[in-house]
């Protein structure tokens, strides 16, 4: 079984958890785990809210996708519009979803990069 970490908050990480848990197995966590954590995790994709409080998501984003380890990994990264398209592209992340999301979009979004 395929491994996603979630690093969210709130109702959204719950909601999250529910959609995935049948097909996943989801590793949960409301804040933003350093790069060693992530690294020893060893998820097979990773959502990722930007909108963290009291972190910086978004120096977490550029140093998984710079790391030889982590670079492989699949980056979601979940804000609030108007900016999420450009803040993705900054960040180097895989892909974007604006929040709220609809569930079949996200669903059909980690299956992109994931293969149950």
């Amino acid at each position: 079984m395929k491994t996603i970490l979630v690093m969210e908050r709130g109702d959204t990480l719950v909601l999250l958890d529910r959609i995935l848990h049948r097909d996943y197995h989801v590793t949960r966590s409301g804040y933003l785990l350093s790069l060693a954590d992530i690294s020893t995790l060893r998820p097979d994709l990773i959502l990722l809210d930007h909108g963290l409080v009291g972190s910086d998501p978004g120096s977490l984003c550029i140093s998984l996708k710079s790391n030889a380890a982590t670079r492989h990994i699949p980056l979601i990264l979940l804000s609030l519009p108007p900016f999420i398209a450009t803040i993705a592209i900054t960040f180097r992340a895989d892909a974007y979803m604006e929040m709220p999301f609809d569930i079949y979009n996200m669903a059909s979004i980690i299956h992109k990069y994931v293969w149950i």
